[in-house]
Parts: structure tokens; sequence; C-alpha cells
């Protein structure tokens, strides 16, 4: 029981439910950083990508190409967060990815 009167007994957090697979040995490397359209990216086997603005928003997803290139269209010029998926492992890379002319 807390001081304030709330009882926490019945939570239950399953630890799978919050864990991510472990990634130590990760090898990825993102290039062209800075980027104007599309970015390569060598390493692990990804199939998804999602692009994050600063502001923590989801301005694009899509599949990758089985040659690593990841169109990324016209974007505004700024910071963005890159975050690779492979869908069979779970394993997730997630890069600061900068996007200029």
């Amino acid at each position: 029981m807390l001081a304030s009167g709330f009882n926490l007994n019945w939570i239950n957090i399953s630890a799978n439910l919050l864990s991510t697979p472990r990634i130590d040995n990760l090898q990825v490397i993102v290039y062209p950083n800075p980027t104007a359209r599309l970015v390569n990216y060598t390493g692990d086997d990804f199939q998804e990508f999602d692009l994050f603005s600063q502001q923590g928003s989801k301005v694009l997803s899509g599949g990758i190409s089985k040659e690593g290139i990841i169109h990324l269209g016209k974007r505004s010029l700024g910071d963005y967060l890159l975050r690779l998926r492979n869908l069979q492992s779970g394993e997730i890379f997630s890069q600061r990815l900068l996007i200029q002319n």
C-alpha cells in the first residue's frame, strides 16, 4: 500500500511484454548521413523502417529493398530518427539521421 492510499499489488507486468531482443553484437552502418532522399544500410537483415520527426511524430514508414536501400522521398530539412525493424527476430535499430539538400 502506498502512502497516498493506492494499492498496486494487483499490477502484474510480464517481463516479456516490456523487453526487446538483445542486440549487443548488432553491427549496422547507415549511410550517407547526412542524406537528401535515400539511405543505404549494411548489417543485420531488416525488412521495415520508420522515420520520426524531432517532435516524435512518425512521418514515414515502409519496406526496405533487398539491396538495403531506404527511399525517404522529399522531406523537410532537419534531424530525424530512423528506426529499422527485423520482423522475424523483433530486433530494432535506431539512428539519428540528418536530412539536407
